[in-house]
């Protein structure tokens, strides 16, 4: 896998409202302890691909912050690649112009420092156990230009309206085109393969008096040609493009059935190291099937939520259905239930948030 380039998207049409107004999803908190992003420069780590890009399309300072110190976390091989950044500031505020085509059009001179055979794109808001080496296999032995990989979701499709579908050749064998069609169980997972020279050669061809495509624009044109193979994924995905999603699939890992399909030990997920004690949990705690990180003080009644680091939550304070994210304190009496709090939120003693597992409640402080 060391012919690959890993390439990772974040330009993506995915809005967790308030969530994410001042920080993209790569950076948003996942089951307390990890970023999104954590999970795709992991998949990339543990299948030995160890240079990698980040297509950043905004709210880019989390993102610098969650990786300054490197690649150390994610087990990238620094010697023999890294994890840089591709960034258009000059048309970061330009929805327009903004598209991961043109980010990568304007720092194509990086591509030129490679000398990978392979590109692979990947997003961070799908998370799933994809295997990257059968995916290259599988695009060796088309001979096609590019190869795409996609999900059969007919058991729950009602999960994907919306979202882009990919509708095969009658051999099933290729892209024909994509589509938004909800009987369609097929989707995209907006991950692709292309050898890295020809994409090289599209970004020097391209005529900057056209309109500014994306990367799908391109895939879109290749199947026209029929040069798109397509690869189909198996296994477990949970795909999050608005906050009803953010809070339903992370609650949904609670379930150890479900938790161990994403987690495998074969391949770990690594994150940012906190060196923060471990959580206590005081006398008149009672906490059942929660995810709740390091650093807290427990002493209120938790249930089927999750808790990020260092949070208190006093005696008699009640949670149900949540996300708390790091060093929220959440005080006595207060009840909190389909809810998400933010970083550092103080909830003052009897005050009462409820939402609903479709619509949850968002306090920020």
């Amino acid at each position: 896998m060391d012919k690959i380039l890993g390439i990772v998207n974040l330009h993506s049409d995915c809005n967790f409202g308030n969530l994410t107004s001042k920080k993209s999803i790569a950076t948003t908190s996942f089951l307390g302890r990890y970023y999104f992003i954590d999970f795709i420069l992991s998949r990339f780590t543990n299948c030995n691909i160890n240079s990698i890009e980040i297509l950043v399309k905004n709210n880019p300072v989390s993102l610098f912050k969650h990786l300054s110190v490197g690649a150390k976390e994610w087990s990238v091989n620094t010697q023999t690649g890294g994890i840089n950044f591709m960034y258009n500031e000059l048309e970061s505020k330009k929805n327009y112009l903004n598209t991961d085509f043109n980010t990568l059009l304007h720092n194509k001179k990086y591509l030129y420092n490679y000398n990978h055979a392979f590109v692979l794109f990947a997003p961070c808001e799908i998370i799933s156990n994809i295997n990257y080496q059968e995916l290259m296999e599988s695009h060796i032995l088309s001979g096609k230009l590019i190869t795409i990989a996609y999900k059969n979701c007919s058991d729950e499709l009602d999960l994907f309206t919306g979202v882009d579908k990919v509708n095969l050749s009658d051999d099933g064998k290729s892209l024909k085109y994509f589509s938004k069609d909800d009987s369609n169980p097929d989707v995209y997972m907006e991950t692709f393969i292309i050898h890295r020279t020809k994409l090289i050669e599209i970004l020097e061809n391209f005529d900057l008096d056209d309109e500014i495509p994306t990367l799908k624009d391109i895939i879109s044109y290749a199947a026209r040609m029929g040069d798109v193979n397509v690869y189909k994924y198996n296994g477990m995905m949970r795909y999050f493009r608005n906050i009803e999603n953010y809070i339903d699939y992370s609650l949904q890992m609670l379930n150890p059935e479900t938790y161990k399909k994403l987690f495998d030990s074969n391949n770990p997920i690594y994150t940012r190291e906190y060196n923060s004690i471990p959580t206590i949990y005081g006398k008149n705690a009672n906490v059942t099937r929660c995810y709740i990180a390091n650093g807290c003080n427990i002493n209120g009644n938790v249930s089927n939520s999750i808790i990020g680091r260092n949070v208190i939550v006093e005696k008699d304070a009640t949670i149900n259905n949540s996300i708390i994210f790091s060093y929220a304190h959440i005080k006595s009496g207060s009840i909190i239930e389909d809810a998400i709090i933010e970083n550092s939120t103080v909830v003052e003693e009897k005050v009462k948030i409820k939402g609903n597992i479709k619509k949850p409640a968002y306090i920020q402080s």
